[in-house]
């Protein structure tokens, strides 16, 4: 039988409280090589171009998305979800703004 490997985090993004216009930046690293990256937030994806207060780098096998200057509109759950070429894996943080 073929054994299925998702990529494992090595860092994971860590959730946030901050005030409102601060900049927050999660970031993340994974063990294995990772065919892409997606964040979401609330369980939809987010697309960089739809949005210009969000930043998404990847260098070196680490991957960032940071939120230029945060509002109540920020506020919730995200993720972090690796895809591999067998399979994936996802790390959830959150962030609130005051």
């Amino acid at each position: 039988m073929l054994e299925v490997k998702n990529p494992l985090f090595l860092k994971f993004p860590q959730s946030q409280s901050i005030g409102s216009g601060a900049k927050a930046k999660f970031d993340c690293q994974f063990y294995d090589e990772i065919v892409n990256i997606q964040w979401l937030k609330d369980g939809v994806i987010i697309k960089e171009e739809e949005n210009e207060n969000m930043k998404f780098t990847a260098k070196n096998g680490k991957y960032s998305m940071e939120i230029k200057a945060a509002s109540h509109s920020e506020i919730g759950q995200y993720q972090a979800k690796g895809v591999g070429r067998q399979g994936e894996s996802i790390s959830a943080f959150s962030l609130n703004v005051h």
